[in-house]
């Protein structure tokens, strides 16, 4: 059964597992290289929902939303015949996120998920503006440690921090101050209490900055889908390697220091920062200055995190 061969205790299932299982569904390929026909793919489908929706009503599973679970069954179809279908012509996404999109964004992602745990939804937009405002790749944002979150610099706008990258290179990034003085209050306070309630039941939690209810860290997979629930929601073809993008062209654009951005994003090479990024940042209008960018973000997310 379903249920038994995902590693997830009945109490823990929620809409992304579901959203998982679907995806799942629609990319799975025999031994002899078939795909599922779409017959069985609503067959299972509609099963794995009428079962979760049953266990919903139980109080079996307390974390499903049952009008999610049912978007995302009636979604299957769309997914399949994309998910199912390579050749098709996708639509290209977008290079970057214009200044207003990005912050619409970041305010996005705390509204989708903040609806029913306001500590969930301080911890994704902390982590929407983590990846935007330092250009970390999804995967170094999902695996930085907690030790490695410095003190506040105060002497100046920013604090170096170090994030492993690539092949298990570390570099340097630079933190925005009232990033990362929200940041600890996140530590001291948020994932605090969440750490008191998990090792009073005697879980294991994980090292990383931010972690899910279960003391986990986030996982890629699970950040992508957040992202595209996002994307649905705003109208914006978003994911999370376009917040990097994003960093990296109003970086170029503002400071127009080439090797500085190549060191902060990692790359091996000025050709690849110069190939993705100053082409692109002609493309974008925007007069302020590069600490006024930052400044606009913290208050978004401060504003979203407040509602």
């Amino acid at each position: 059964m379903w249920i038994s061969s995902i590693d997830e205790n009945l109490s823990e299932i929620d809409d992304n597992i579901f959203d998982y299982y679907i995806d799942a569904l629609c990319e799975y390929k025999k031994m002899n290289g078939q795909e599922l026909s779409w017959n069985t793919v609503h067959s299972r489908a509609s099963g794995a929902y009428r079962f979760l929706l049953w266990a919903s009503k139980k109080g079996y599973c307390p974390n499903l939303n049952p009008e999610e679970i049912n978007d995302l069954r009636q979604s299957a179809s769309k997914r399949y015949k994309i998910k199912g279908h390579h050749a098709k012509a996708m639509n290209e996404p977008i290079k970057f996120l214009q200044l207003d999109a990005a912050l619409n964004f970041v305010s996005a992602v705390g509204k989708l998920t903040g609806s029913r745990n306001h500590l969930v939804k301080r911890r994704n937009v902390l982590l929407t503006s983590f990846m935007l405002q330092t250009g970390v790749r999804v995967s170094e944002a999902c695996n930085f440690p907690l030790k490695d979150l410095p003190e506040v610099n105060t002497r100046g706008h920013s604090t170096p921090a170090r994030v492993i990258g690539k092949g298990q290179k570390a570099r340097v990034i630079l933190i925005p101050n009232d990033l990362l003085f929200e940041l600890w209050e996140y530590v001291d306070i948020d994932r605090e209490k969440q750490l008191d309630q998990l090792r009073e039941a005697g879980s294991i939690v994980s090292d990383t900055l931010f972690i899910t209810q279960n003391g986990h860290p986030l996982s890629v997979n699970w950040i992508q889908k957040l992202f595209r629930k996002t994307s649905k929601q705003i109208g914006v073809h978003a994911h999370p390697h376009l917040l990097r993008h994003t960093f990296g062209t109003y970086h170029y654009l503002l400071n127009h220091d080439l090797t500085a951005l190549s060191k902060l994003l990692g790359h091996t090479s000025e050709e690849t920062t110069r190939e993705y990024y100053v082409h692109t940042a002609i493309l974008v209008a925007y007069s302020g200055t590069y600490n006024s960018l930052q400044r606009e973000i913290d208050k978004i997310a401060k504003e979203t995190i407040s509602e």
